[in-house]
């Protein structure tokens, strides 16, 4: 890894490097810039923050809120009545989601918004580390953009949805 962004430059090519970080484990799918803070998305389901001026990553962001300790979600039987039989398999452990990633990512006033192959758009408030969802679109969020109060979504499928922010 490198000090910082713009201490030490490398020329290679011709061309001037000023770092290199090994982010993530596989391809990146977005980038933005926040104050001095670097959000990156990766093809492996992370989101990470990185510092600009350290190039080390100070914290991971969750694509869903969790579900349990174990990451599965454990759906009840319904046989609590004294005496019911039980069925052969009482409880049922779902795996974790289906594995998403996102593709495009928007930063403004402190607020990530991100936008997921799963069609979920994210919203990470940087200062108070929230994390709200809501299903957008049907197929992947290709683009997001924030104007005045308004979430302008745009989707694999063609569509572009317009959402009030202030009620997300």
């Amino acid at each position: 890894l490198s000090r910082r962004w713009s201490n030490q430059a490398l020329a290679l090519d011709g061309r001037t490097l000023f770092a290199e970080v090994a982010a993530h484990t596989t391809g990146i799918s977005a980038l933005v810039h926040t104050g001095n803070t670097l959000c990156s998305a990766g093809l492996d389901g992370t989101v990470r923050l990185w510092s600009t001026s350290t190039n080390v990553s100070v914290k991971s962001l969750p694509l869903f809120n969790s579900l349990s300790s174990s990451g599965a979600l454990s759906i009840s039987n319904g046989y609590n009545s004294p005496g019911a039989s039980p069925p052969s398999t009482p409880n049922v452990n779902l795996p974790p989601p289906t594995p998403t990633h996102i593709t495009c990512l928007f930063s403004v006033n402190s607020v990530v918004y991100g936008g997921g192959s799963d069609g979920v758009m994210r919203r990470w408030g940087l200062t108070d580390g929230s994390l709200k969802t809501f299903q957008a679109h049907n197929k992947a969020v290709s683009a997001v953009l924030v104007v005045d109060n308004q979430l302008i979504t745009a989707a694999v499928g063609g569509q572009i949805k317009i959402w009030d922010i202030n009620v997300l």
